[in-house]
């Protein structure tokens, strides 16, 4: 297969199980529309859960959720969506075929990240679109839809339970959160409330069942997006107010 200048040939595949991503055969309607994607720049995120990582560097010991959600240039994007095609092949097929296809490993200062007074070597991307045909079709049969599909509220949810990286993602000053009162036997009410310079808003959160965790934490960002909205829209809420919440109120904070 050639696109865009680029030739290469079937892999060498380790398990029979797992077709090569660089097997040649004809594209599927799929593949043609992951190769007709235009480029967009992805955010730092790496969630280590991703199977084909590199135990060397990756293994069970550092468990440590590392990015910061924020944006990365194409240029950054593109080498960490060929590093992420290096790390998933690497324990299938040989690299040789990878890298007549895309050239060689991403250099490390792409890769480096500064994360508080540390600079680190990132190693994952999500949302971000390959600027070459070639590789975006690499990726696609690497995993998918994962980039494709990826939205703002995916990254928010790999910070769900960070209660600081949360209100550094949408920009909050401040973030309280407490609870209210009890209702009923096992549903709560709690209060959230965001502060972005001299204004803030509060949103609160109906629970039915508090033991209810995964639910607990999509509501919770149901409650950042709208404390979001209400202090992005100058004090006027855009939003229609959603099931099981009271309406935030945007104020003048005194």
């Amino acid at each position: 297969m050639t696109i865009r200048g680029h030739r290469y040939d079937s892999a060498i595949v380790d398990d029979p199980q797992r077709p090569s991503i660089l097997a040649e055969r004809d594209l599927t309607d799929d593949e043609r529309a992951a190769v007709a994607d235009a480029e967009r720049p992805g955010v730092w995120v790496e969630d280590h859960e991703t199977p084909e990582m590199d135990p060397l560097t990756y293994g069970p010991s550092q468990t440590a959720l590392r990015g910061d959600g924020r944006v990365l240039s194409q240029e950054q994007t593109d080498a960490l969506i060929v590093q992420g095609l290096y790390d998933h092949v690497a324990w299938t097929t040989s690299t040789r075929e990878l890298r007549n296809a895309v050239g060689n490993p991403p250099l490390s200062a792409l890769l480096q990240m500064r994360l508080g007074s540390e600079v680190v070597l990132a190693r994952q991307q999500r949302g971000g679109i390959h600027s070459d045909p070639l590789v975006r079709l690499l990726a696609y049969r690497a995993w998918g839809d994962r980039d494709r599909k990826w939205t703002r509220r995916d990254t928010a949810r790999v910070f769900v339970r960070d209660e600081a990286a949360l209100m550094s993602f949408y920009g909050f000053d401040e973030l309280e959160f407490g609870s209210i009162k009890a209702v009923g036997e096992f549903g709560s009410r709690y209060r959230l409330q965001g502060h972005r310079g001299d204004r803030s808003a509060y949103v609160d959160i109906h629970q039915d069942d508090a033991r209810e965790t995964e639910n607990y934490y999509e509501l919770r960002l149901d409650a950042l997006e709208k404390l979001d909205e209400l202090l992005t829209a100058d004090g006027v809420s855009r939003m229609t107010e959603p099931h099981g919440y009271s309406r935030g109120r945007p104020v003048t904070r005194r």
